[in-house]
């Protein structure tokens, strides 16, 4: 039954296991699906009901989340992990139809995101400027956020293996578990260099076979992580909210502007679509344009 509980936990287990999907996704599916499954367990409406008049039925479901006044993108994203369950339960034959196939999408306009130049991106990596192996691991994680544009859980669970150094190479693992080879500049790789280094002769790191790690000699979570790419940024002052998906942005937006092609952006960032990537052709636009009207004498 779409709206029992065993299912949808059977669909996360899925979900974590097949599809390698990060806990932070887990969570908002679990949340977005529960929120489905209760309205209609609440109204004691049955499968059978649900079969006969989808349709019908989820469009008192839009209703009573627009009362509570969730926009358009909130309620795109929860439609969309809703499409994911459907899918998943008719191909096991939990459901006969997918119900997802009769949702039609709600539009909603994109926000571009804010994007650091890069004299910004510059004085934020810079911040960790001590000699010790924790500033230098520091240093080198911002790095190679900028460097690479690689995610928050790629980063956090690249290990020893996954670096070529003599090639100035990272294998990272993605989203549904697809592997990437992803190239870093000369500056990271120094960076990671010099702190593997400093790590093997003053950090007890014997049995971790992670690349960031914590004083303990475990890996380092994702959590800490951005922990710490809020606080650099937070002393910096540049930007109010800049995360460690703001190194993602401003890396395919400075690539983009620097005249790289689309579709080798769309490979590095690991999208599965040049449509997902498309958002940083608007925001480099936007950009390219305000620098137009600054500098050209006749704009």
């Amino acid at each position: 039954m779409p709206l029992s509980k065993k299912h949808l936990a059977q669909f996360i287990d899925y979900l974590k296991v097949e599809k390698n999907y990060s806990p932070h996704t887990l969570t908002a599916y679990h949340k977005d699906i529960s929120i489905f499954q209760d309205f209609f367990n609440l109204q004691k409406i049955t499968k059978n009901q649900l079969d006969k008049s989808f349709g019908d039925y989820f469009r008192l479901y839009l209703q009573s989340l627009r009362t509570k006044e969730i926009s358009n993108r909130s309620i795109a994203r929860k439609q969309s992990a809703l499409k994911r369950y459907f899918k998943f339960l008719a191909s096991v034959k939990i459901l006969d139809l997918d119900w997802g196939a009769r949702i039609k999408r709600v539009r909603f306009s994109m926000k571009l995101p804010e994007v650091a130049s890069a004299a910004q991106v510059k004085e934020i990596v810079e911040m960790p400027a001590g000699a010790d192996v924790w500033s230098l691991r520091d240093r080198t994680i911002l790095e190679l956020f900028y460097s690479s544009g690689i995610r928050l859980a790629e980063l956090a669970g690249l290990s020893r293996s996954d670096l070529d150094l003599k090639s100035g190479l990272i294998q990272v693992m993605g989203k549904g578990s697809k592997e990437r080879i992803v190239p870093i500049g000369k500056i990271a790789r120094t960076c990671l260099i010099d702190y593997l280094r400093k790590r093997d002769t003053e950090a007890d790191s014997s049995q971790s076979e992670a690349v960031f790690i914590n004083r303990q000699g475990g890996r380092l979570t994702a959590r800490s992580i951005g922990r710490f790419v809020r606080k650099y940024s937070s002393r910096s002052g540049i930007m109010q909210k800049f995360s460690p998906h703001s190194f993602r942005h401003a890396f395919a937006t400075h690539l983009l502007d620097g005249g790289a092609d689309l579709s080798a952006v769309k490979d590095l960032l690991g999208h599965e679509s040049l449509k997902t990537t498309q958002i940083y052709t608007h925001v480099s636009l936007k950009h390219l344009k305000k620098v137009y009207k600054k500098t050209h004498p006749r704009a």
